[in-house]
């Protein structure tokens, strides 16, 4: 038999209705919350076509464009990223930051996931060591911000595991007896003398209590240490919280702080540095390091531009040398280009 044009047309149109029917319902996907997704599949397809194009120029004897290869690039550090070849990446991501338009800009944000990496492989060991020690809280609490700051991080469900072995492990503590909570309440609250007085109530319970001497001694260790740090102090005013206590308060807020600023929430991070160093705590160069860190940050997101970002920079890390001397910074969790500007401003303080 031979060919019908017609038949040819026919099918050749119901071809095209079928691709505008799916496009229609790709419209209709967007419309209901698949914006995300269609940049993941848009960027896939400019790295696919970033190949196609150096395929094609290879075969036709030309050289890919420079902003072709930056792409390839990328997307080879992206590789290395998910590998775990960090140092790789870094190198790739460092040439490619420095140059303009939307491959710096993913480059520098590649960079920061490479910190937020090398940051969480170090609680990571910190992690299982605590886990393989028993101190099974501390490993949780250091395990929960790694899911917050680097969700993706590849060894999660391996010390998730350990965690849990830790935590099934470990001993039941016994419950706290209902007549001692009142007078733990109180010496945790700073009130010593109230404490030790309900404590001292409850020598008569019957069966014995046993955590209760050790409250009493606990809480008479605390009165005196008080009573001989204020003499003067008048008993009808209130007692404050241990200082030991507001200290550690205050390095939680700095520590909040340099994980926000790995997790990317760099609004956040700088105002938890602003409370901190308004209250000085032990570690206030660090604190003013982070600081400058975050106003570099902002200045190379906005094309290295504003002058006065880069000034405020060079003002927190010269406020980092004045407050400690000998203070070294953490240079392999921070951009090279960030420390470049640390180092300018110690050389010419």
């Amino acid at each position: 038999m031979g060919c019908n044009p017609g038949s040819e047309r026919r099918l050749s149109s119901g071809t095209l209705f079928r691709l505008a029917r799916a496009n229609r319902r790709e419209e209709e996907h967007m419309k209901h919350g698949r914006l995300k997704r269609k940049a993941c599949v848009l960027a896939s397809w400019a790295v696919i076509l970033a190949l196609a194009s150096v395929l094609c120029a290879q075969n036709t004897g030309q050289q890919p464009s420079t902003a072709q290869q930056d792409i390839l690039d990328l997307q080879n550090a992206r590789d290395y990223f998910t590998k775990g070849q960090l140092d790789d990446a870094k190198k790739i991501c460092d040439r490619l930051a420095t140059k303009s338009g939307p491959v710096a800009t993913d480059a520098l944000d590649l960079l920061n996931q490479i910190q937020v990496r090398r940051a969480s492989e170090q609680v990571v060991n910190q992690v299982e060591e605590d886990a393989r020690h028993g101190e099974c809280q501390q490993a949780a609490a250091l395990l929960q911000g790694i899911h917050q700051r680097d969700p993706s991080h590849p060894g999660l469900s391996i010390i998730d595991d350990a965690v849990q072995r830790c935590k099934s492990a470990a001993p039941v503590a016994a419950p706290t007896p209902p007549a001692l909570q009142q007078g733990i309440t109180l010496f945790n609250n700073g009130e010593y003398e109230k404490a030790l007085r309900s404590f001292k109530s409850q020598r008569s319970a019957n069966p014995p209590l046993l955590q209760l001497q050790e409250w009493i001694d606990k809480a008479t260790r605390a009165l005196e240490a008080e009573r001989r740090e204020t003499p003067a102090k008048p008993a009808a005013v209130a007692r404050p919280k241990s200082q030991e206590k507001d200290r550690a308060s205050q390095e939680a807020v700095l520590a909040d702080a340099i994980h926000e600023f790995y997790a990317g929430n760099l609004p956040h991070a700088e105002q938890e540095l602003e409370q901190y160093v308004a209250e000085p705590g032990t570690h206030q160069a660090l604190a003013y390091f982070y600081q400058g860190a975050i106003a570099c940050t902002n200045y190379f997101l906005a094309g290295a531009k504003d002058d006065q970002q880069e000034s405020q920079a060079r003002d927190f890390f010269s406020k980092a040398r004045q407050a400690d001397g000998g203070f070294t910074p953490p240079g392999d969790f921070v951009s090279p280009k960030i420390m470049k500007v640390y180092q300018e401003t110690a050389a010419g303080s």
